[in-house]
């Protein structure tokens, strides 16, 4: 692993701390867009020997040293899935107290679908960047946020028809909006203990993300999974 830290920018503290994971393809801004739009306090980059992959990773690395942004990154063998898994692994152990999300823009396929596996192990958020704009004019949309970037968590996907009855129900009170424990408690008329788990269990999953909130834990539905739970628990939505 080589360590770029870049240092200069305010830190923010452990659970706290967003990172993006990802590979590195032919085109920076398939990585950088999403830098651009998540801002995380820390990028991991798992990137290839091809000429263009080094290209780009090089572009990349003069990027953050520009923000000031730690980067960290390890290269591997091209087509060696196994590498790529174990390094992929490598990072995710490593930033196990972390906000983990998961590029799966950049990259060839066989190394794309390795990060999307070890997302939906371990629950996490992935995130895609519809580049194609950029590539063509070089330039993003005025709403490039709004309607370029995509996220999802493929754990979620997974394990949809598993859930229990108690976790259907949390995730339903979730799915009107972010809260505590004790306001889940109160919508879902469950015992504090019951939601304490099932909340544990969702976020295992790819369910839930939490945040701090003043003195305590807010939990919320992964980005991009609303209209999968919605269509799930209620049906699909009514056009009103």
């Amino acid at each position: 692993w080589h360590d770029y830290m870049f240092y200069g920018r305010t830190g923010a503290t452990a659970m706290d701390r967003t990172i993006l994971l990802s590979a590195v393809g032919f085109r920076e801004f398939m990585v950088q867009g999403i830098i651009d739009y998540l801002e995380p306090d820390e990028v991991v980059l798992i990137y290839g020997s091809h000429g263009k992959c080094q290209d780009a990773y090089g572009k990349l690395v003069r990027r953050a040293k520009t923000d000031r942004r730690p980067l960290q990154s390890h290269l591997v063998d091209d087509w060696d899935m196994l590498e790529w898994s174990d390094a992929i692994e490598a990072a995710m152990d490593r930033h196990k107290d972390d906000r983990v999300i998961v590029n799966v823009t950049a990259g060839h396929t066989l190394a794309v679908s390795m990060f999307a596996v070890h997302a939906a192990k371990r629950g996490l958020p992935v995130v895609v960047y519809d580049w194609e704009e950029e590539a063509e004019t070089g330039k993003r949309p005025d709403d490039w946020m709004e309607t370029k970037i995509h996220q999802h968590s493929p754990g979620a996907v997974l394990n949809l028809r598993k859930v229990s009855d108690v976790d259907q129900k949390v995730l339903d009170a979730v799915l009107d909006g972010p809260g505590a424990v004790a306001e889940i408690c109160t919508r879902t008329s469950l015992a504090q203990s019951s939601v304490s788990t099932s909340l544990a269990r969702l976020a295992k999953k790819g369910y839930v993300a939490h945040e701090r909130r003043n003195a305590g834990r807010e939990y919320r539905l992964h980005e991009g999974i609303a209209p999968m739970i919605h269509k799930a628990l209620r049906g699909p939505p009514v056009d009103s």
